[in-house]
C-alpha cells in the first residue's frame, strides 16, 4: 500500500507523519511506517522486524499501527505519538462531520473550511497560540477568546469581557460551559494533556452559543491542541536527543580514562576489559607502572549510569595520582589515602565503592593485595583457584579506613583474576547466576593461556549464559598472569 491509498481519516495527518518520520530518522531510527493487518505503508527509511516498536492508533483508527525502527526504550514516545495522531485524525473527522451537518449554514461551512486552511498548522510556538486565539474569535463570532497555560496567556477581543472571563480559567481541568453576567456564555475547552493549555471563549452578553458554535469550538480546540502537542513532542524529542548525546560524550570520556594497552612488564602478562550495562557505568580497572612496581586495581561504584561513571572518573584520577606519588606503593597505604581524599565526596554523592588493589614488584615472586569489600578476587593456577575475602569495608564507609594487605606467592603459572559482580551475578532466562565457583573452575582450565584469551573467554562464557537476558550490571575483569622473565634461563 502507498501513501496515496491511505484511508481518508489519515489524509489530514499525512504531513505530520512525514515530519515525525524525519525527526525519528534524525534521532537515529531506522525508519517509520504504518501497518494495517498484513499491509505496510513505509513513511520513510526502512524498518527491521528485529528492531521495531509498534503502537496502535486510538479511536476510529484502532486497526492501524504506528511503527518505528528504534530501541525499546522509546516505546513510550511511540505510543504517545500513536495516541495523539489517532486523536488528531479523529478530530479532523469530527470537523468533517460538523461540516456535513452544517451544509445549510453557509457561514458555518465557511468557518470549517477556513479552519482547515488556517496558518495555524504552519506556525510554531507563541505564534501558534496567538493564531489559535484569533481563529477562535474570528470563526465563532465570540466577543473574546483566550488561551491560558503554557508559556503565556493570550487573548483577543473585548478587554472588559476578558477581565471577567479569565478568572474562569481555574476551572480548566474539564470541558465546561458557564453563564457569566456581563460576559454571556463562557466555553471552557482544555487541550490534550501534552498541549498544556485551555481555550476559553465568551459569547458576549447579548448572545448565546448554539450547538453548532460549541461543535466548532470543540473542533478548534482539538485541532489547535493537537498541533501544539505534536510540536511539544518534537521539541521534547530534540531535547532528549541532545541530552543523550551529551551523556554519550561524557560516557566516552569516562571510558577513555581506562587503560587501552597492556603494560609492558617483563615476566607479567596483564589484560582487562570493561563493558558497561548502560551507556555509562561505574566499573573501572587500571594498571599503573611506578618505577620497580606496577599497581593494578579493579573497582565498582554503587549504582549505574552517568552518575556512577562521573564518580568513577574521580576515583581513577585520584588512585593514579596517589600511586604515582608513592615511592614504594602499598595497597594498605593507597587505601588509607583514598579514604582520606574521597570519603566526604562519596558520602555527599550517596555512593560507596568496592575495590581491590594489587601491587607487584618487577621480578618479584609475591604479590600484595588488599580487598575493600570486593568480589570476585580469585588467586590460583591450573590446580585451582580460591576467592580472596575482603580485608576492609568499601570505600566511602569510613574515613579512617584500615585495609590489611595480604602477601601471596606469585610465581610463573600463577594467576590473579579481579572481576566485578556483573560477571558472577549475571542471570539467564531461568534467573540462575553463574557464581564464583563456576568462574573459578572456568579460568582454572585457562590458566596457561595468555591473559587476553582468559578475559575474552570469560566474557564469552557470561554472554552465553545470559542468552537473551540483558546485562543486569556492568561487567569488568582484569587478569594478571605471572610468566617466566625473558632474562631467566
Amino acid at each position: 500500500m502507498t501513501l496515496e491509498r491511505l484511508p481518508s481519516l489519515l489524509h489530514p495527518v499525512e504531513g505530520h507523519l512525514r515530519r515525525l518520520a524525519r525527526t525519528w530518522i534524525n534521532d537515529g531510527a531506522d525508519g517509520c511506517r504504518l501497518r494495517y493487518g498484513d499491509e505496510v505503508v513505509v513513511i520513510d527509511g526502512r524498518c527491521d522486524e528485529d528492531r521495531l516498536v509498534s503502537a496502535p492508533f486510538g479511536g476510529l483508527l484502532h486497526d492501524w499501527h504506528w511503527e518505528v525502527g528504534t530501541d525499546r526504550r522509546n516505546t513510550e514516545r511511540v505510543e504517545a505519538e500513536a495516541d495523539l495522531l489517532g486523536e488528531l485524525a479523529a478530530r479532523n473527522e469530527e470537523v468533517g462531520q460538523v461540516a456535513g451537518a452544517l451544509l445549510e449554514s453557509g457561514d458555518q461551512l465557511l468557518a470549517i473550511y477556513d479552519l482547515a486552511r488556517s496558518s495555524l498548522s504552519r506556525a510554531t510556538g507563541a505564534e501558534r497560540r496567538r493564531i489559535a486565539v484569533a481563529d477562535a474569535l474570528r470563526l465563532t463570532g465570540a466577543s473574546c477568546a483566550a488561551l491560558v497555560g503554557g508559556e503565556e496567556t493570550a487573548y483577543v477581543g473585548d478587554d472588559a469581557v476578558a477581565a471577567r472571563m479569565l478568572p474562569w480559567s481555574g476551572d480548566s481541568t474539564r470541558t465546561a460551559m458557564r453563564r457569566v453576567d456581563g460576559v454571556g456564555d463562557v466555553a471552557i475547552r482544555p487541550f490534550p494533556d501534552r498541549a498544556d493549555g485551555t481555550l476559553l471563549l465568551a459569547s458576549g452578553p447579548d448572545r448565546r452559543f448554539t450547538t453548532a458554535d460549541l461543535k466548532l469550538i470543540d473542533a478548534i480546540s482539538f485541532f489547535a491542541g493537537g498541533l501544539i502537542a505534536l510540536e511539544r513532542m518534537k521539541s521534547d524529542a530534540v531535547r532528549g536527543a541532545l541530552i543523550e548525546r551529551d551523556a554519550e560524550t561524557a560516557a566516552k570520556l569516562a571510558q577513555m580514562l581506562l587503560p587501552r594497552e597492556s603494560p609492558d612488564i617483563d615476566g607479567l602478562d596483564v589484560a582487562g576489559r570493561c563493558d558497561p550495562a548502560r551507556l555509562a557505568g561505574g566499573d573501572f580497572y587500571l594498571w599503573i607502572p611506578t618505577g620497580d612496581h606496577v599497581v593494578v586495581a579493579v573497582g565498582d561504584v554503587s549504582g549505574k549510569g552517568l552518575g556512577a561513571a562521573l564518580v568513577m572518573t574521580m576515583v581513577v584520577r585520584t588512585t593514579t595520582r596517589l600511586a604515582l606519588e608513592s615511592n614504594i606503593p602499598d595497597p594498605h597505604e593507597l587505601f588509607r589515602q583514598l579514604a582520606r581524599h574521597l570519603t566526604d565526596y562519596l558520602s555527599e554523592a550517596g555512593v560507596f565503592i568496592t575495590m581491590v588493589i594489587g601491587v607487584y614488584r618487577r621480578d618479584g615472586d609475591t604479590i600484595r593485595l588488599a580487598n575493600a569489600g570486593h568480589s570476585p578476587v580469585l588467586v590460583g593456577n591450573a590446580d585451582g583457584f580460591a576467592n580472596l575475602p575482603p580485608t576492609a569495608p568499601p570505600l566511602g564507609v569510613m574515613e579512617d579506613m584500615i585495609a590489611d594487605t595480604v602477601e601471596l606467592p606469585f610465581v610463573p603459572g600463577d594467576v590473579v583474576v579481579m572481576g566485578t559482580d556483573g560477571l558472577v551475578e549475571q542471570e539467564n532466562a531461568e534467573r540462575a547466576q553463574l557464581g564464583d565457583e563456576w568462574i573459578a573452575d572456568h579460568i582454572a582450565g585457562l590458566a596457561g593461556d595468555p591473559a587476553c584469551v582468559v578475559v575474552d573467554s570469560l566474557f564469552a562464557a557470561v554472554e552465553r549464559h545470559a542468552g537473551d537476558t540483558a546485562a543486569s550490571d556492568d561487567r569488568t575483569a582484569v587478569v594478571i598472569r605471572r610468566e617466566k622473565s625473558s632474562c631467566t634461563n
